[in-house]
C-alpha cells in the first residue's frame, strides 16, 4: 500500500470537533502534530463557502489547510505564500461545463416553477452554484418538478440535496453537471498526480459518499449517518475503516489506522 501523503477531511461533523469536547480538542491537536511530523498535506472538502471555511478555522483553531474545496465542489482554494487564491484552471473547467448558463438563469426559471421553492440569499450563491430551500415535507415534489425541468431545459445540472440540521427545511444545490466533492477532489488529485491510494478521506454524511467511490481510503466517524453507511456497502471494504470515535477523533482514528498499513 502507497505511503499515505494526504489527509482530506469533511468540516461539519467530521473534522470540527463535535461540542467542543475536550477529547476531540485533544485529537485534533494530535491530528495536525502528526501532518507536521509525517509532511502530509491536508484538504478540506466541505459544503461551506470560503468565507463559511475561514469561520470554522479560527472558532476551532484548526489548522490551515493546503487546498479547501468549498461550495459543494464548486471552487478549489489554494494556499500561497501571499495567501490563498482561487484555483482558475478549475473555474475554466466549471465554465465549460455550465455550456452558456449562469447562476441567475438557473435562480430564475427554479423560482418560476409551481413549487414552494426560493433562493437563498446572495452570500449563498456562486458562479457555479445555485442554491434554494424549500419545505423538507415537500421533498418529493420538488426533487421531481425541479429534475423534469433539468430534463426539458437541456439546463447542464445535477442536483444535490441535504437538510438544515433542524430537518425541516430542505436544502437544494443545482450544480454543473456531475460536478460535486467528489469529481473536484479527484480533479484535484490527478493535477497534481497525486494518487488516489495515497489520500485518507474522512467524512460523515451521506454527500461524501461520492468521494469515497472514487478509490481514496475512507474512515466513517463514528457518528456517520446511516445514509453514508448505506452508501458504501458495495465499496471494497479494504478501503472502508468505520471509527469508533465520533468527529475529529474518529479522523485521527482512522489517519492512524491506515498510515499504519502503508
Amino acid at each position: 500500500m502507497p505511503t499515505i501523503t494526504t489527509l482530506a477531511t469533511d468540516l461539519d461533523g467530521t473534522f470540527i470537533p463535535l461540542g467542543g469536547d475536550p477529547t476531540h480538542i485533544e485529537s485534533l491537536q494530535s491530528i495536525q502534530q502528526y501532518l507536521v511530523d509525517h509532511r502530509l498535506q491536508l484538504i478540506f472538502v466541505s459544503g461551506r463557502s470560503w468565507s463559511l471555511t475561514r469561520q470554522a478555522i479560527a472558532e476551532s483553531a484548526l489548522p490551515e489547510p493546503n487546498v479547501a474545496i468549498c461550495d459543494v465542489g464548486t471552487s478549489i482554494m489554494v494556499r500561497q505564500d501571499s495567501g490563498y487564491q482561487i484555483n482558475a484552471d478549475y473555474s475554466d473547467c466549471l465554465q465549460q461545463r455550465m455550456q452558456g448558463w449562469d447562476n441567475q438563469r438557473v435562480l430564475d426559471a427554479v423560482t418560476a416553477l409551481p413549487i414552494e421553492i426560493e433562493s437563498q440569499s446572495p452570500d449563498r450563491q456562486t458562479d457555479f452554484k445555485a442554491s434554494f430551500d424549500f419545505p423538507l415535507a415537500d421533498q418529493t415534489n420538488v426533487r421531481r418538478r425541479v429534475r423534469d425541468w433539468i430534463n426539458e431545459s437541456g439546463a447542464p445540472l445535477s442536483m444535490v440535496v441535504s437538510k438544515r440540521i433542524d430537518g425541516k427545511v430542505g436544502l437544494m444545490d443545482l450544480l454543473p453537471g456531475d460536478v460535486n466533492k467528489a469529481f473536484a477532489l479527484q480533479w484535484w488529485l490527478e493535477s497534481k498526480s497525486i494518487a488516489l491510494s495515497s489520500v485518507v478521506f474522512c467524512g460523515d454524511s451521506g454527500n461524501d459518499s461520492a468521494v469515497m467511490s472514487i478509490g481514496v481510503n475512507s474512515v466513517l466517524v463514528g457518528n456517520a449517518d446511516e445514509h453514508l453507511r448505506e452508501s458504501v456497502i458495495d465499496l471494497p471494504s479494504a478501503n472502508i475503516y468505520s471509527a469508533k470515535s465520533d468527529s475529529t477523533s474518529g479522523v485521527l482514528e482512522g489517519l492512524l489506522y491506515f498510515s499504519q498499513r502503508s
